[in-house]
């Protein structure tokens, strides 16, 4: 089988993050795996989750990048949400 890593969307096709909310992925090996997913976090948000196999993960002040160390498994599932700010223009 060798490493493999998937974005389900309930849709079918490419993932949109507008449209579901949050993003998960996961990712499946023959072997124990260990690693790093660096996560981008976007400067136009202020908080966001992270939940690993179940398990919120705690975040505080990132900036660009989040790292999620994956180790002791064949079978990762990691979730994603960002809080996204309604912004307002005067038309």
């Amino acid at each position: 089988m060798g490493n493999k890593i998937t974005m389900p969307s309930s849709g079918g096709g490419l993932m949109r993050y507008f449209d579901e909310s949050k993003s998960k992925i996961q990712i499946k090996s023959d072997a124990e795996w260990e690693g790093v997913l660096r996560l981008r976090v976007p400067g136009w948000t202020n908080e966001f989750n992270i939940v690993l196999n179940g398990n919120d993960i705690p975040v505080k002040n990132v900036q660009g990048y989040f790292d999620v160390d994956l180790k002791d498994g064949k079978e990762y599932s990691i979730e994603v949400q960002f809080d996204v700010p309604l912004v307002f223009d005067k038309m």
